[in-house]
């Protein structure tokens, strides 16, 4: 029973689950938590002067070499031993496999301990408990709940400090399709004098019925400093997330008194639903259980707006063209092409392009990916930094098929063949300039569109990474955020990441 293990550590987290590619699941590790009194949390103590401050760690073991990859990471929550954690997660369930799951709990040193990976995490992080289990065994148990004691690295069962097991509990729950997002601003009135010498602190936490009869954590706001009547800042939340698009469910909005190096104190709870909050037009009242007819100050709904979210597929569907187009670097950094070492290589001497070299695969594996969804198959291609036959100076945007009235190919095999005559032609030149070969690809996407007529243009510049005109290049970016246009550098060196997104812009 809930009461039984009031002591218990308290994490929240979820995952989603497909099964065959139709139904999803939310996965959340969490426990419980008592609102009326402090209670000690039952994870180990592992700070000197204050409580732990847990995040999770989630890794999936591969079935074939049963080595464990890290998936997804929780938030920090800071000096609480019975932390409340909001953040989800999404990982594909697939029936006819074995899929292992380890979930591990450490103990924070550092701000940004959940963003770092190995060695640098291990510096600042102490080890707590894990627990490992099947996907399987969570989405088939009957009430969508699984209880579980932590254990340490030799087996042992984790106890805190008050000599009783640290357990997690683990949810599952079936997701509806809902791309709607809610926008909230919300504001207290009044609230209730929690310290002895000095304001509160106040922060909200909101949860979501869940299926068992229980409270989920789906959302935070941040905390004000010694006040009664904070404005807290608006908050954009998906209603998938918050009440799993059924406006009606019941949403438990609690407020709490922050503290520094120790766990928050709980100041009042509004019980409501998505559809209340929506038409609220008057404040709404915390209350305590432990006293129903005593008020602790007012909730003002300030601002309220429903929006809805289309995704990829929804455009694609309501005849959303996406035309593609590729540049392709041939500045001299890139490396001679007759050298093994060059990402241009072109083979040996009688044996030219026996095998793919560096842009011949990035050209094939990101533009299969693309090519489906551009609706001519007809891709404009460039290339850029190098010296075209006859002239003595690089140019920074010709047409990779070298012939200035054929600038589209069709496909991504007739780009990979205007590569590999095009290479053979050219002298690799420099600097890499990218400014002009974005504003040409822009000209050629402000075509005029309509209702009827939806394009988006997607820009692909496979690069060696190197940017000699970056005040430029950001210059043509911010120019770019007024049209229907994304913009992606590949850059092919093991320094650069594998994509970084230039022009994140919205679909229009």
């Amino acid at each position: 029973m809930e009461a039984v293990v009031s002591t218990q550590s308290t994490w929240k987290q979820w995952y989603q689950r497909r099964v065959h590619g139709k139904q999803w699941y939310q996965r959340r590790v969490h426990g419980k938590q008592w609102y009326q009194r402090r209670v000690h949390g039952n994870i180990p103590k592992l700070d000197t002067f204050s409580p732990s401050d847990p995040f999770i760690v989630v890794s999936v073991q591969d079935p074939k070499t049963k080595r464990w990859t890290e998936a997804h990471t929780t938030e920090i929550v800071w000096d609480n031993h019975n932390a409340d954690f909001v953040k989800r997660f999404t990982m594909q369930y697939i029936f006819e496999e074995v899929q292992m799951l380890r979930l591990d709990v450490l103990d924070a040193d550092a701000k940004d301990a959940n963003r770092r990976t190995g060695k640098a995490r291990e510096a600042v992080t102490d080890f707590i408990g894990t627990f490992s289990c099947s996907l399987a065994d969570l989405v088939t148990r009957r009430d969508k709940r699984m209880e579980t004691r932590m254990k340490d690295r030799r087996g042992r069962v984790v106890h805190g400090a008050n000599k009783q097991p640290s357990s997690l509990i683990i949810r599952t729950e079936e997701v509806n399709d809902c791309q709607d997002v809610v926008l909230l601003q919300l504001s207290g009135r009044g609230l209730p004098k929690m310290d002895l010498f000095g304001r509160a602190d106040p922060f909200l936490q909101m949860y979501r019925a869940t299926e068992d009869g229980r409270w989920a954590a789906v959302a935070k706001t941040e905390y004000h400093k010694r006040t009664y009547n904070p404005d807290w800042k608006p908050m954009l939340i998906k209603v998938q997330q918050l009440c799993n698009g059924d406006y009606n469910r019941p949403i438990m909005i609690r407020c709490f008194d922050w503290n520094a190096n120790d766990a928050p104190d709980f100041m009042g709870e509004i019980e409501t639903s998505l559809d209340q909050l929506l038409r609220a037009d008057r404040p709404m009242v915390f209350k305590r259980r432990n006293n129903p007819r005593k008020t602790y100050g007012e909730l003002i709904v300030r601002k309220k707006r429903l929006r809805q979210q289309h995704s990829f597929i929804d455009y694609i569907r309501a005849g959303l063209d996406i035309q593609l187009m590729v540049a392709v670097d041939f500045t001299a950094s890139n490396g001679d092409p007759r050298d093994r070492g060059s990402l241009h290589f072109m083979g040996q001497h009688g044996q030219r392009f026996h095998q793919d070299n560096d842009y011949v695969q990035a050209i094939k594996a990101v533009g299969q990916v693309l090519e489906p969804y551009d609706s001519d198959n007809m891709i404009p291609c460039w290339g850029f930094g190098a010296k075209l036959a006859g002239q003595n100076a690089a140019n920074h945007c010709f047409p990779l098929s070298l012939r200035n009235d054929d600038i589209e190919l069709r496909g991504v095999q007739g780009i990979v063949d205007a590569y590999r005559q095009a290479l053979p032609n050219l002298t690799l030149s420099g600097p890499t300039l990218l400014a002009q070969v974005m504003q040409t690809a822009l000209s050629m996407s402000t075509e005029p569109f309509s209702s009827a007529h939806q394009h988006y243009t997607i820009l692909l510049i496979i690069t060696d990474g190197v940017i000699n005109d970056k005040q430029a290049s950001t210059d043509t970016i911010v120019h770019c955020t007024d049209y229907p246009m994304y913009s992606a550098l590949i850059p092919l060196l093991p320094m650069y990441s594998a994509l970084i997104p230039l022009l994140p812009c919205t679909l229009r």
